[in-house]
């Protein structure tokens, strides 16, 4: 191996190391902000269906995320890497499917029970569902690993694999896309304008503006690590507003 290519190994290495650090510390700084909140209001209020949701998006990062760690920290075997890829993408994959219906949810909610709102993105997400899993399906099934071109270096060596697995970051934006809209819409009518103009709804018009523009930055400057941050950032900041007996 040349030593521009040792370079660019370790480089990327290094890169896959930036993200997962960084997606675990939210999860961290996440728990620690809202962590009595969540107690207070979600721990002691009746079982729904919202309530289940709330908790597997909230809780299921963390298998995803060690298992991301553990995967770029040890020393596996390209077989093994590949199980742990895999079972890294379909934790993820469901996590975002669940956190999407948590935005569903609310944008449902902010246009009081809409049946149009509910069958666009309720449309949306059906379509999203197939489509992702078959580009998930084709991204796992085609990966091929092999060892680490340099010696000593943990972690997996991913050379090759579907480039299909783009569509699963293209049906995302597509419904972040809607409920942003229909969000931006539902705020610019003036008699809504009066009657939210609560400190909780306009954080909640705030962030949800502001969050899908860095998130959407953040992806075009990278597909794959940007699109992952994309992934994990939704599910660790869905819970940042605890919904009281949902």
């Amino acid at each position: 191996m040349t030593d521009t290519e040792t370079i660019t190994a370790l480089v990327h290495q290094q890169t896959i190391i930036y993200v997962k650090f960084v997606s675990a510390t939210l999860l961290v700084f996440d728990w620690a902000l809202l962590f009595s909140d969540e107690v207070k209001h979600m721990w002691t209020s009746r079982w729904s269906f919202i309530k289940v949701l709330y908790l597997w998006t909230r809780y299921s990062p963390v298998a995803d995320t060690i298992l991301g760690l553990v995967g770029h920290f040890s020393y596996l075997t390209p077989q093994q890497c590949k199980l742990n890829d895999t079972a890294c993408s379909i934790l993820l994959g469901f996590g975002v499917y669940t956190s999407e219906l948590i935005f569903i949810w609310r944008t449902f909610a902010l246009w009081k029970g809409s049946k149009a709102v509910q069958y666009i993105l309720g449309g949306v997400w059906l379509l999203m569902i197939p489509l992702d899993l078959y580009c998930l399906a084709s991204y796992t099934t085609s990966a091929v690993y092999a060892s680490q071109p340099v010696a000593g270096l943990p972690g997996c060596n991913l050379i090759k694999a579907n480039s299909l697995v783009a569509g699963d970051f293209i049906s995302l934006a597509m419904l972040e896309i809607a409920v942003v809209v229909l969000t931006l819409i539902k705020w610019t009518r003036p008699m809504q304008r009066v009657v939210m103009r609560t400190p909780l709804l306009l954080t909640l018009y705030r962030d949800g503006v502001l969050f899908f523009i860095y998130l959407s930055g953040t992806s075009l400057r990278s597909k794959r690590h940007g699109s992952y941050l994309w992934a994990c950032i939704i599910r660790f900041s869905i819970t940042n507003i605890p919904q009281n007996d949902a």
